[in-house]
């Protein structure tokens, strides 16, 4: 529960949150401020320290502090801040003498535990109360491994030796998960952060408009183009429906769409966003450090599967337009599009700066550049002065903390794994538990990524299964890159899918509507989301992983899948219209095997058997019908 800070504790934070900055800048681009060259834990206990305290400042504990900062929140916070401190100055001793496996006093150990518990605390307070117990839990795992049945038996630990391992080791509080939002997305959150507060929302609602408003359904599909450009630099599908969502849902209601549908379509389109490069939010950065490659291949890896996501909901969308005949938006409505490149180029060129810096693979520096054209530029045309640079700088240091807190408390899940060895004993067991059928093995590999999905962020859920699953399904053949991808997927899937369903709350609160015929419907705008994760685990082709010249024709089944089962689901077909329902789980079935088969000859037969039945149905009629046969479910019945 986020604070309303008055003046003097708004001045603090919004200090912290420029101390973030400037470390991480000083860091990243070896500036040697500091007349020395920081050791990287030491870096990563700095930012955590700093994060820690900016959380106790911002974040209540509870209802009832609210209003104002409690005295033990500042020292808390302040406790917290300088235990990190005391290990960021002796970084260099931590990593040569061994602490975490032999302390040089009992004070380093208290200081060990006391940090643990305030970090957890803190985590609380950001991440909610479900990731705070799992990761609790994980904590504390390692004191009884060896007393847990034994597919999670491991090595035990004393209470003392866990907390050191967890708080020093470089497996656990500054692992993976700390080292990335070090190193790589804390430049990306607050290059975000700085796109929203200087025009960049607004942009990309225009660009969107120019593109998409002309055509029929225009105010739908001008949420899903805005709401996938602003969702891949945001990466919350939560805040991308906020952000987003309170002007293009309104828009949708305002021209024919249904309430459930308007939230829907927003929801669909603001989750995708995480899986649209190219910076899709802090999972994929996090994908990148576990499969040890450049981020730019992950970027080049998700492209074709957010692009048949896009697709699917787009054909939805068109249809649902076509059946309750919504026209475009009025074209005075309509941004020019000479109008979008004048008021729009400092946003243009700092994606292209972030693009160029990807393509040379330096992703540390990118979002710096991209930040420095877009605040120069801004200056430059005098579009925001001194007070709101300020405002901007009090914007970065809520987002970033969360960040730190939360990845950094996720790391103890990866520390005890490791440290007690039951990661690797749990990946064999699941190989044993699925009988070395792979299918079965990926099919629990969705079902799990699933049901962690929802009670977890996406970056926790990612990693606790990159840590147990991942390693098994690789071991079966399949491609690791497509896997982790896989993983990726279906955690975010929970974002639209009942009974979770995170980004319907916010749009159904904006469609002014029910929160579970929103989610029913993101279920069916948001059906790629389910079968296309499938279809690039069985053939790495998708991923453009493998096949050479032979990911074209792959891409463009792929693409022709999507579509035919869209129409499917829309019991709609073009240049022959309204089917009977009869008729759509054929499409639909047909759309799914061109888009997961392997062979040629399978996509081949499925298509001509999908050609002669639409000739079937032009030729004799059969099959086809009216909307008012095939009416709607009317939200009447969904809410009932």
């Amino acid at each position: 529960m986020k604070r309303d800070l008055d003046p003097f504790w708004q001045f603090v934070s919004t200090l912290i949150g420029l101390s973030i900055l400037g470390i991480a800048v000083n860091y990243i681009f070896n500036l040697g401020i500091t007349g020395r060259v920081m050791q990287e834990n030491s870096y990563l206990y700095t930012l955590m320290g700093l994060a820690t305290l900016q959380v106790y400042i911002l974040y209540a504990p509870g209802n009832a502090f609210l209003d104002r900062v409690a005295w033990f929140d500042v020292i808390f916070g302040l406790i917290g801040f300088a235990s990190c401190i005391y290990f960021a100055w002796y970084g260099l001793d931590i990593t040569a003498e061994g602490w975490m496996l032999s302390p040089p006093n009992e004070g380093v150990v208290w200081v060990c535990i006391v940090l643990g518990f305030i970090i957890l605390e803190a985590l609380r307070r950001v991440a909610g109360l479900a990731i705070f117990i799992l990761c609790a839990l994980f904590v504390v795992f390692p004191v009884f491994a060896d007393k847990m049945p034994d597919v999670l038996y491991g090595n035990p630990f004393t209470f003392q030796e866990t907390m050191t391992m967890h708080v020093l080791d470089s497996q656990s509080l500054v692992g993976i998960p700390m080292r990335v939002t070090g190193t790589l997305l804390i430049g990306f959150i607050i290059f975000g952060v700085i796109l929203n507060r200087t025009g960049g929302g607004k942009f990309f609602l225009d660009a969107a408009s120019a593109l998409m408003g002309g055509y029929r359904g225009g105010a739908g599909k001008i949420a899903v183009i805005s709401s996938a450009l602003f969702g891949s630099i945001s990466g919350s599908s939560v805040s991308n429906v906020i952000t987003t969502g309170s002007v293009t849902i309104p828009a949708m209601k305002a021209s024919g769409f249904r309430p459930q549908v308007a939230g829907a379509i927003e929801a669909c389109a603001s989750t995708g966003g995480m899986l649209m490069p190219p910076v899709m939010g802090a999972v994929a950065f996090l994908m990148a450090q576990f499969l040890n490659i450049p981020y730019f291949d992950v970027v080049v890896a998700a492209l074709l599967p957010s692009v048949l996501y896009y697709l699917g909901l787009i054909i939805l969308l068109d249809v649902y337009a076509v059946r309750h005949n919504i026209r475009s938006i009025d074209a005075d409505q309509i941004p020019t599009a000479s109008y979008v490149l004048r008021e729009g180029w400092p946003f243009i060129g700092a994606m292209a700066v972030l693009l160029y810096f990807l393509y040379l693979r330096l992703e540390a520096f990118a979002p710096f550049w991209a930040m420095a054209f877009i605040l120069v530029s801004v200056l430059i045309l005098r579009r925001i002065n001194a007070q709101d640079l300020w405002r901007i700088a009090t914007g970065i240091s809520g987002p970033v903390s969360e960040l730190i807190v939360t990845l950094g408390a996720v790391g103890f899940i990866i520390g005890a794994l490791s440290m007690t060895g039951v990661g690797a004993a749990l990946s064999g067991e699941m190989i044993k538990l699925a009988g070395d059928n792979a299918y079965l093995l990926l099919l629990m590999g969705a079902i799990a990524s699933f049901i962690l999905g929802m009670g977890l962020t996406a970056s926790a859920c990612y990693i606790f299964l990159a840590v147990i699953l991942a390693p098994g399904l690789v071991a079966q053949g399949f491609n690791e890159i497509a896997i982790h991808l896989f993983i990726l997927y279906w955690a975010i899937i929970s974002n639209i899918t009942p009974p979770v369903a995170l980004a319907c709350f916010p749009a159904a609160r904006i469609a002014d509507t029910s929160y579970f015929g929103v989610g029913f419907k993101a279920v069916a705008f948001g059906f790629a989301s389910y079968v296309v994760p499938f279809a690039f685990v069985l053939n790495s082709a998708l991923v453009l992983q493998t096949g050479g010249w032979l990911m074209l024709p792959y891409a463009a089944f792929a693409m022709a899948g999507v579509a035919i089962a869209a129409f499917g689901i829309g019991q709609y077909l073009p240049f022959v219209g309204p089917v009977r329902r009869a008729v759509a789980p054929l499409l639909v079935i047909g759309g799914v095997v061109v888009l997961g088969a392997v062979d040629f000859t399978t996509k081949f037969w499925a298509l001509g058997a999908l050609a002669a039945l639409v000739a079937t149905i032009q030729t004799t009629g059969y099959g086809k019908t009216t909307w008012e046969t095939s009416p709607d479910i009317s939200e009447e019945k969904v809410e009932a």
